[in-house]
């Protein structure tokens, strides 16, 4: 069987709102906390910087929001 290498680059299309993911934002990994970005599986968390200073840990499941189409990773925006 043949395999296709595929990838897709997350921080051109998922940033940061108020310590949360978000799909309409993008650079996520540029304000993520250092050392924080952690992909189990298919959920990917991280300390996030909020409104107030700080940081708030979150995850998204990115299997809702990428999918294998012929053997390349594609982005289905929510």
């Amino acid at each position: 069987e043949d395999y296709n290498n595929s990838s897709i680059d997350l921080n051109g299309i998922l940033g940061i709102r108020d310590g949360k993911f978000n799909w309409d934002e993008t650079g996520f990994a540029d304000s993520a906390e250092e050392g924080s970005i952690v992909l189990k599986g298919s959920i990917l968390s991280a300390n996030l910087p909020d409104n107030e200073g700080g940081y708030e840990e979150d995850q998204i499941n990115l299997d809702f929001f990428i999918a294998n189409i012929n053997g390349n990773l594609e982005f289905k925006k929510p």
